[in-house]
């Protein structure tokens, strides 16, 4: 009979040390899932935070690229301008030596003599002096020697 007696009493011991386990592991596990919520709402807010500050280093970039190409197209506008007045400026000059060779060929028609070719100083008067009034040449030779 006390063989019978320590069987029992072992297992009821093995019942409550079970039931003790079993009781214990439950808790053991939510404290666990408990810790591994919390290092997910960790990560979640550093996911958020990281998100954000790319989302801000991102329209930054964007931004800086629309001004980029906006001083581009500024510039090229400018230089577009600047090309368009030079064209102009040119088309004016060789309308300008249209007229002064229509001006030449009329002055051969009238004067034959002056055919020869273009004057490129200033004419001449009887007198000596040019067209301006001052005197081809100073006496002493040169110019105010």
């Amino acid at each position: 009979m006390t063989v019978l007696i320590v069987i029992v009493i072992v297992i009821l011991v093995l019942a409550l040390a079970l039931a003790g386990i079993l009781w214990v592991m439950p808790r053991v596990r939510g404290r666990k899932a408990e810790a591994r919520r919390a290092e997910a709402q960790d990560h979640l807010t550093e996911s958020r935070r990281s998100a954000a500050r790319a989302d801000a280093a991102r329209a930054a970039a964007e931004e800086e690229v629309a001004r980029a190409r906006r001083d581009r197209a500024e510039a090229e506008l400018r230089a577009s301008e600047r090309e368009q007045a030079a064209e102009e400026r040119l088309a004016e000059a060789d309308q300008h030596r249209a007229e002064a060779d229509d001006h030449q060929e009329r002055a051969g028609e009238l004067d034959p003599g002056l055919r020869g070719g273009a004057q490129t100083s200033a004419p001449q008067r009887a007198d000596g002096g040019g067209a301006d009034g001052i005197p081809a040449e100073l006496p002493g030779g040169g110019l105010g020697a």
